[in-house]
């Protein structure tokens, strides 16, 4: 699935017929219904092109960016998983324009799942209503099996 499609608008649900909406949950995963009210992204390769720990230089996708001001306009807030220097990875998002969208970041080098049970947490939300962005399988099954629920993408 794609972010677009994670992140739905609220109207595309309601026209769901309500006896699809209150079908029993039988699957692994959240609900069909819940909200993603938080998108982790993971920055090098993914948010940004390139890896800001090897030469110190990245390059910003705009996609990415306009996406972060959309969700920001829709009430969902983004964060940052990644393994970097904090302090280089939030002047590069400075330097792009959209460091003030970024809450509850973890940036450091510690394991990501438990990165993001801790930021989850920090943020007072469920894995449910979390949406994980990462370029690499291995950190994107780690982050399901630490916070179970969390859709990862």
């Amino acid at each position: 699935r794609s972010l677009s499609q994670h992140t739905g608008t609220t109207r595309a649900r309601e026209v769901r017929p309500l006896r699809e909406r209150s079908r029993p949950h039988t699957h692994m995963g959240p609900a069909p219904t819940e909200e993603v009210k938080i998108v982790i992204w993971d920055l090098d390769d993914t948010f940004w092109r390139g890896t800001l720990a090897e030469d110190g230089q990245v390059e910003p996708v705009a996609r990415n960016i306009e996406r972060v001001r959309q969700l920001a306009a829709r009430g969902i807030v983004s964060s940052a998983c990644s393994k970097n220097d904090e302090h280089a990875a939030l002047a590069a998002l400075s330097e792009m324009g959209v460091r003030d969208h970024f809450v509850f970041v973890a940036i450091g080098w510690s394991p990501k799942g438990a990165a993001v049970v801790s930021l989850l947490q920090r943020a007072g939300l469920r894995p449910a209503n979390a949406l994980f962005v990462d370029d690499h399988p291995s950190n994107r099954a780690e982050v399901a099996s630490a916070a179970a629920g969390v859709r990862v993408l």
